[in-house]
């Protein structure tokens, strides 16, 4: 607990606050994964054999929790397509989320967690019979049991289907329309693998109660607490009702420093076609530049795209530029190279929206492809965003935008580090000028210089 974590201390200080609720999320929810279950085996037949030879038949045990897990992995084979997604292989997708609705459809789906339930049973009970043989088996019953308790949680929340679970000893929920122990049962599966989760559907009254031990005080730090002059998505996320709130002003000059620009003519972002239209939209900007470059996509799909798109202008051009893209190598290694002499651009995804720091020269173009609006597919999002809709409230006002809001400033934040920077930003959505919303997000950007065409930028880039 918090408590016992830091027992004499008078403050607390999270440093990049804006990522709390996400983490706290994380933190309080549950999940069971088929990695979790393999790496179990592994150990267990690896202890079983080490500290108690003769007290099972531990390659057998090991090879039925293996199966297990691999039968799970395999319930989620082909099933559960949402209307108009052609189906495909699990073992081919990247990365899939199902909402409960679509495990519903899932029918070998109960009968792999009844099966890896029982097998969990008997790998606790025969650890159990063997008790104090040796530490590493002992921590391999703990785990087994914990497995099991956190399915059988996972389990029971999905056959109750309802997202709504009251504590009735405990003060209203901070998130509008969800009860204090509200959660969402979905799953989420890899090319291997599969993790069944238990997120709660506001962590609010959790976080409160980690807060309501001994006096101190509690300090929340970000460039991303607010949109615009507004704090209440963040305060409201964590349940700080309680909470001074307070804004100062960056000391960078923006407008003298980069410019912003939307490119006129690319189309909807959600029409087919789109990273391929704004990838020739932007080429002649980053030739220009000389790569120096950041291009930040939504999606892994978009970044795809414009990669293999900015590539073939490239060698078309005979340009010679150095193309980083995420997956191709790790993210230290990619920003190693960037930093590096040379004409370097970068084409990633979430991973380098935050956190990365590149001050300088050798990074003086932002490209960000569409606003950043959380996966309409997310059960997560979907559960919330009913939530909120229950209690006569507009997810989409409340909810949606201001996320985009903080997510669509981390990434603007990579393109101005220090006092001598300059450059430019290009977002290739142009909602952000034509829809009404639009405005919102423009007030939680920096103040960069308004432009309306590539030559009017050209001026910004470093010479």
């Amino acid at each position: 607990s918090m408590g016992e974590l830091l027992p004499n201390v008078d403050v607390v200080v999270f440093d990049e606050a804006h990522q709390l609720p996400e983490a706290a999320t994380e933190f309080f929810g549950e999940s069971v994964s088929s990695r979790q279950l393999l790496d179990l085996a592994r150990d267990l037949v690896r202890a079983g054999l080490t500290q108690a030879p003769d007290g099972a038949d531990w390659r057998s045990l090991s090879d039925r929790l293996e199966r297990a897990a691999r039968e799970l992995r395999l319930a989620f084979e082909g099933g559960g397509e949402p209307p108009g997604r052609s189906r495909m292989p699990a073992r081919a997708q990247i990365a899939r989320r199902f909402s409960r609705d679509q495990l519903l459809v899932l029918g070998a789906l109960e009968e792999a967690v009844d099966e890896l339930s029982a097998d969990l049973v008997s790998a606790s009970a025969i650890v159990a019979s063997n008790a104090g043989r040796g530490p590493e088996l002992d921590r391999c019953g703990l785990r087994a049991t914990e497995l099991l308790d956190r399915l059988q949680r996972w389990w029971a929340a999905f056959e109750a289907g309802d997202a709504e679970r009251p504590d009735d000893d405990a003060s209203p929920a901070s998130a509008p329309g969800a009860s204090t122990d509200a959660a969402v049962v979905w799953a989420e599966t890899s090319a291997q693998h599969v993790v069944l989760r238990r997120t709660p559907l506001s962590v609010a009254h959790a976080f409160g109660r980690h807060r309501a031990g001994p006096s101190r005080s509690w300090i929340f730090l970000s460039a991303t607490l607010s949109v615009g002059d507004d704090f209440s998505h963040f305060v409201d996320a964590l349940g700080l009702s309680d909470a001074r709130c307070e804004r100062w002003d960056s000391p960078f000059d923006f407008r003298r420093q980069a410019a912003l620009w939307v490119p006129r003519g690319t189309g909807s972002p959600t029409a087919p076609g789109f990273s391929t239209r704004l990838a020739h939209e932007v080429w002649p900007l980053i030739r220009r530049n000389r790569g120096r470059a950041f291009v930040l996509c939504t999606s892994l799909r978009a970044m795809r795209e414009m990669a293999q798109t900015l590539r073939e202008l490239d060698a078309a051009d005979q340009a010679g530029f150095d193309w980083l893209v995420q997956g191709e190598a790790a993210r230290a290694s990619l920003l190693e190279r960037f930093r590096s002499p040379g004409a370097h651009v970068l084409v990633g995804s979430a991973g380098f929206w935050e956190g990365v720091d590149v001050a300088g020269e050798a990074l003086s173009l932002v490209i960000i492809d569409k606003l950043p609006f959380a996966p309409p597919d997310d059960p997560v999002v979907q559960a919330r965003c009913e939530a909120m809709r229950r209690a006569g409230e507009d997810p989409f006002s409340h909810y949606q935008v201001p996320q985009a809001a903080l997510s669509l400033k981390q990434g603007a934040g990579r393109l101005i580090r220090s006092e001598t920077d300059c450059g430019v930003l290009v977002l290739g959505d142009e909602r952000l000028l034509s829809k009404g919303y639009g405005r919102r997000l423009l007030a939680s950007l920096p103040p960069f210089q308004r432009v309306e065409t590539l030559d009017q930028a050209l001026p910004f880039l470093p010479p």
